[in-house]
């Protein structure tokens, strides 16, 4: 993405007769500019502020008044506050050829100077204003490569896309060109008045605290992108002064001025009222309320975060699975709830918007719902509750993989995979004092009948549980003991001639528990390949 080579994308500089600029001969150094700096006398009829520009360094060559050099520093400390790495890196920039996005593309050229940052531009025609469409986007190219930056255009027939549609299409062609140029950075030119319309109207509509903190500063996105908004702090009239300090002629969207949206209603009609009748700062107070929300929003989620770890029952919850007890979810705050299940869905869709209240309206009505309920609530979030658990999938029950076919050992087999578990048998002389019954059974070797069999649950199974005198329907055992019905044909089934020896991680049959005395033990353990992948990817 250098500038000393034309590529297929700088060809899209050449027009009206152009040619591509030679590179600009780099800096001085800091130690020589500063010295050269300090001769200049402050000219006398020049906006340019020297005292100013002695305070901070200028490597970046801004050119222009006062009004220009504070505009790009404070573009600069927005940057280095939110811990953007800058020197040497890859940004891309979506810029329509409107004053906000031209006056980002001009902030990032003067930093271009001091960080030696690499910049590409993508600009989305969406030919939906006809010869104004191409007039922005021959502006766009102009500016570019007057600037000597690399500008890549797509064009499309966007007429028949709602608002959603465009907004996927450019983020599509966003994400297909950082992926291919290797860029972690994505800008977009939201601006402090943007802020402001974006929280009236998430408010008016419903939206709880993540929507009413409005526009985020940083996001990850997905794909693995930094959305980063360098000029969301900053109000219209300042960008409009920047740009007619630095003479740039920018695109104007008349449909703007026009109150047919409801946006454009908030911007025209209902801010103006609201200064006027109620507060004359009454946007820089919504703007600050929007701050406050975002510090709010982000608490919560750092104690969802660390309330879901302790929440998650323990040897029920793995990669793709959470459990939780209803009762205890119930003694929590309803808000932390909310975020505890907004976390879940992110880490299952990967999206970071998408979870909204009516989702955790239907979430809540799962608690009081008797017997067993399921709900798709996303394609990648099913819930099932079950007695007193809360079950929280990332795939649909009906796509559970089919169980093994059943298998026979007419001899110890050392280890062997069976329905997602990890199975070891091995002959010991002694039972230890305490175990983990839940993962390992001592059996009484010279009590078994061989071959010995490890197959899935089947109806009619009926054994003798240790502690009790009678058999029982393995059904009822497993509804005593509230096993989920999904997970009841994940359990191996180990048996021999007689029947059923032990019922995987929860009870042995009476007639082949091993006694403390025995001399002849076969010790089974059992680990599920989930949990020791899990293990095994956190090392």
């Amino acid at each position: 993405m250098g500038r000393k080579k034309l590529s297929k994308i700088q060809q899209l500089l050449l027009f009206d007769g152009l040619s591509v600029p030679q590179e600009q001969p780099q800096q001085a150094k800091k130690t020589e500019q500063t010295e050269a700096t300090k001769k200049i006398p402050k000219p006398k009829n020049q906006q340019i502020v020297v005292p100013k520009i002695l305070g901070r360094d200028n490597w970046m060559n801004i050119q222009g008044g006062q009004v220009s050099f504070d505009f790009v520093h404070r573009v600069e400390d927005f940057l280095l506050e939110n811990n953007i790495k800058l020197n040497s890196r890859k940004f891309l920039l979506g810029v329509s050829g409107g004053s906000d996005s031209l006056a980002m593309l001009l902030a990032f050229y003067y930093l271009r100077n001091k960080y030696d940052l690499k910049l590409l531009v993508s600009h989305i025609n969406y030919n939906l204003r006809g010869e104004q469409s191409a007039a922005d986007q021959r502006l766009l190219q102009k500016i570019c490569f007057e600037k000597n930056i690399l500008v890549e255009i797509k064009s499309v027939d966007a007429g028949a896309l709602s608002e959603k549609g465009l907004r996927d299409l450019r983020f599509e062609e966003f994400e297909k060109i950082a992926k291919r140029d290797k860029i972690k950075n994505l800008c977009l030119a939201h601006n402090k008045n943007d802020q402001v319309e974006t929280v009236l109207f998430n408010v008016v509509r419903g939206a709880g605290i993540s929507g009413a903190a409005g526009i985020k500063q940083t996001l990850k996105l997905a794909s693995g992108l930094t959305l980063i908004h360098p000029l969301l702090h900053i109000d219209k009239k300042q960008i409009v002064a920047f740009l007619q300090d630095q003479k740039v002629q920018w695109a104007e969207d008349a449909t703007n001025a026009e109150p047919i949206y409801s946006r454009n209603k908030i911007r025209l009609e209902l801010l103006p009222w609201l200064k006027e009748n109620l507060n004359p700062k009454a946007m820089e107070n919504i703007f600050e309320f929007s701050t406050i929300l975002s510090q709010t929003h982000q608490f919560w989620q750092e104690q969802a975060s660390s309330k879901l770890k302790r929440l998650k029952i323990k040897g029920e919850s793995e990669p793709g699975v959470f459990c939780f007890s209803v009762e205890k979810l119930k003694k929590e705050l309803p808000l932390l709830r909310y975020y505890l299940f907004k976390e879940i869905y992110e880490e299952f869709t990967g999206e970071v918007d998408g979870f909204y209240r009516n989702h955790f309206s239907q979430i809540e009505k799962l608690f009081e719902s008797q017997g067993s309920v399921k709900i798709n609530l996303f394609e990648k979030m099913v819930l099932l509750k079950e007695y007193d658990n809360l079950y929280i999938f990332d795939h649909d029950l009906q796509e559970e993989h089919p169980e093994d076919q059943p298998m026979v050992f007419s001899k110890l087999a050392k280890v062997f995979v069976f329905n997602n578990c990890r199975i070891r048998m091995s002959k010991v002389n002694k039972i230890p004092a305490k175990f983990d019954k839940s993962s390992v059974a001592y059996l009484d070797y010279g009590k078994l009948q061989m071959p010995l069999v490890v197959r899935s649950a089947v109806a009619g199974d009926r054994f003798v549980p240790v502690g009790m005198k009678g058999h029982k329907k393995l059904k009822e055992f497993f509804i005593d003991e509230k096993v989920c019905k999904f997970e009841r044909k994940r359990i191996p089934i180990i048996t021999d001639t007689k029947g059923i020896v032990w019922v995987g991680g929860y009870r042995v049959d009476a007639r082949a528990v091993a006694k403390s005395s025995c001399k002849n033990v076969l010790k089974i353990e059992l680990e599920r390949l989930e949990k020791s992948r899990s293990a095994q990817r956190k090392k």
